[in-house]
């Protein structure tokens, strides 16, 4: 008997990931909406994680720049699957002499018996050592979804006495001259809410 206990519960597997993004609008309004999804198995048999995420943004823009607005709402959920084979732990603590089935092919549920002494009186202990391959015959699972959204908002005055946009370059450093007069103002909220 040489049951290898540690390619019992483990599994190769692959994952994928699609999205799918439409923008259009005008000088004035745009919008984006974006939705994802992505799947990823786990190493241990019947486990992975799925994750779908639509967000969408709507954008304004008035006066040439003077007047900026944006808004982004994400959702997000995510499932979750554990493996129906329990813990790997399990696995690595079971010794190869173990077999896994009977004359017939049928799982075994207990595999061995052992006797110790200890505890009061220094009295016969007996622990019975499981198949931990059975767990995944009895139709136990163990799920969790998670679940977030979340909401921005961006918004941004910008003036000068002549009206114009102004704007600093990055790349020269150059800016308006000193005896022009300029107004910015700023904000960005954003909203975050979990659930489990």
């Amino acid at each position: 008997m040489n049951t290898y206990w540690l390619s019992q519960p483990i599994q190769t597997e692959l994952g994928h990931r699609h999205s799918v993004s439409v923008q259009g609008g005008t000088k004035t309004v745009k919008y984006g909406v974006d939705a994802r999804y992505q799947s990823n198995g786990g190493v241990m048999k019947g486990s992975g994680r799925d994750r779908y995420s639509l967000s969408n943004t709507l954008s304004y823009n008035l006066g040439d720049n003077k007047f900026l607005a944006r808004n982004m709402f994400t959702i997000t959920q995510v499932d979750q699957r554990n493996s129906p084979y329990g813990s790997f732990s399990k696995y690595v603590r079971m010794n190869p002499y173990y077999p896994k089935t009977d004359s017939l092919g049928r799982l075994i549920r207990e595999i061995d018996l052992w006797n110790s002494r200890g505890g009061e009186g220094n009295g016969v202990i007996r622990s019975t050592v499981l198949n931990p391959m059975y767990e995944s015959t009895i139709g136990s699972f163990d799920k969790s979804e998670y679940r977030s959204s979340r909401t921005s908002w961006r918004w941004s005055i910008t003036s000068t006495p002549n009206g114009a946009c102004a704007r600093r370059s990055a790349s020269s450093g150059a800016g308006l001259p000193s005896t022009s007069s300029f107004l910015h103002l700023a904000t960005n909220i954003t909203i975050m809410k979990a659930t489990t």
